[in-house]
């Protein structure tokens, strides 16, 4: 009730002019921000912007259609950066650490065709991937 009651003039120290100026800044801040927001939902998003809005969700649905070994590959890639973080925190040293976590990257991004041909055959899963499998699912992730 009592700022209420005062001016706003008495309740801000400070002088007509800079209030005005202020209040200009305020103003133009505002003119400025709505055409942005108004362009922005008025057009349709570009397919770029939608993807990335979307890529947690695409990155899953296109590593679930991933072969398996890829898959596997990159579960295995993940293992050894987790191994090299333990063992770094456990035993110190830098070199077994770097060497595993380096593998394990490349396991990751490249190692599907490998390890297809690695792996025994109950684990093996439809075909072998291919080169363009292996680029594919290098650039959607983790890696």
């Amino acid at each position: 009730r009592l700022l209420a009651s005062r001016a706003p003039s008495a309740t801000m120290n400070q002088p007509k002019h800079v209030m005005a100026a202020l209040a200009a800044e305020r103003e133009a801040r505002e003119r400025a921000k709505k055409p942005a927001s108004a362009t922005s939902s008025a057009a349709p998003p570009t397919p770029e912007a939608a993807a990335k809005q979307r890529l947690p969700a695409s990155c899953a649905k296109a590593l679930k259609a991933a072969p398996r070994s890829i898959r596997l590959a990159r579960t295995l890639g993940l293992l050894l950066q987790l191994i090299a973080l333990l063992s770094l925190c456990l035993f110190g040293g830098r070199l077994v650490p770097l060497a595993l976590s380096i593998a394990g990257i490349a396991l990751a991004r490249a190692g599907g065709a490998w390890l297809h041909t690695q792996l025994p055959p109950m684990l093996l899963e439809g075909r072998q991937p291919s080169a363009a499998d292996v680029s594919m699912s290098a650039s959607l992730g983790l890696f």
